[in-house]
């Protein structure tokens, strides 16, 4: 039992300490192979993680989610902000940065630093993703304060709204640090998610060649994406369903109670679309 401990307590002291070469240990052989084709075990202490580059698009992509995460909250139409976007957006500005920055390095007292510190790294990117991912998406209480606000007319300040997102926020934060030591550090915790990110930070940061490929391929990915999902998927759904009534009035109470086909009688309501086009109800929809 001595040695087991003293053990652990190497393994805890390399682990903190940022060793070059990180050795996993396993009973089970299989982990280790799944593990070592995705997740590298060389790291570079040297490397700057929080600088001006990360700073930047950190707050950039983490403002741009949860902007888009709390207009689509109570929409009919989401638009998922995902981070595989996010890793591969961020590679492309970060790459930018890195070429337009000034190299100069400024003095503070005894700090010395520079805002753009050499190619942009692995490691800043990692940061940047999961920045990301905690805080580009909408917050937990979100609904209390709108429900407040739209069914019991109690309208919450600033301050109040901020502090309840907050605390509710760190909540989940401080329950994943206590369950961290059983769901991150084992070596058989693994998650196969978190593998497919991480192989596409080491391809985008190993092989020039490859990522350049890649990056083209995300290029036209993204158009063709971005047309099939404006188009079909946003525009087309307003052709779903066209109330005449509330063209017509849409101020009226009265009007859409009874012309609306989402929340009263649907009297003369047409649809576009092809599906519903010759059925008997105008607002039937074969599945």
């Amino acid at each position: 039992m001595a040695e087991t401990k003293i053990d652990d307590n190497v393994k805890d002291l390399v682990y903190n300490l940022g060793e070059k070469n990180i050795e996993i240990e396993s009973q089970d052989g299989s982990e280790v192979e799944l593990i070592s084709a995705a997740v590298s075990t060389n790291d570079d202490p040297s490397l700057p993680c929080l600088t001006f580059r990360f700073w930047v698009l950190s707050t950039f992509f983490t403002a741009l989610g949860a902007a888009i995460s709390v207009f689509y909250y109570f929409r009919a139409n989401v638009l998922l902000y995902s981070i595989l976007f996010v890793i591969l957006a961020s590679f492309i500005a970060g790459r930018f940065l890195e070429k337009i920055l000034p190299t100069k390095k400024f003095h503070i007292r005894r700090w010395r630093f520079s805002i753009n510190p050499g190619k942009f790294n692995y490691k800043e990117h990692v940061c940047v993703g999961a920045s990301a991912t905690a805080g580009g998406v909408a917050a937990y209480a979100l609904e209390i304060i709108s429900i407040q606000e739209l069914f019991y007319n109690t309208k919450i300040n600033f301050l109040v709204g901020f502090m309840l997102l907050i605390s509710t926020q760190m909540i989940g934060y401080g329950m994943a640090g206590f369950v961290r030591k059983y769901l991150v550090r084992p070596t058989n915790m693994i998650w196969p998610r978190s593998l497919v990110f991480v192989a596409m930070y080491n391809t985008l940061h190993r092989n020039n060649t490859e990522a350049e490929d890649k990056i083209r391929f995300f290029y036209i990915a993204f158009i063709l994406i971005f047309i099939w999902q404006f188009i079909p998927q946003y525009m087309f759904p307003w052709l779903a369903s066209a109330a005449i009534l509330c063209l017509i009035s849409p101020n009226n109470n009265v009007v859409k109670t009874l012309g609306s086909a989402f929340r009263g009688a649907g009297l003369l309501v047409f649809s576009f679309d092809w599906n519903a086009i010759g059925t008997i109800d105008p607002l039937y929809t074969p599945w």
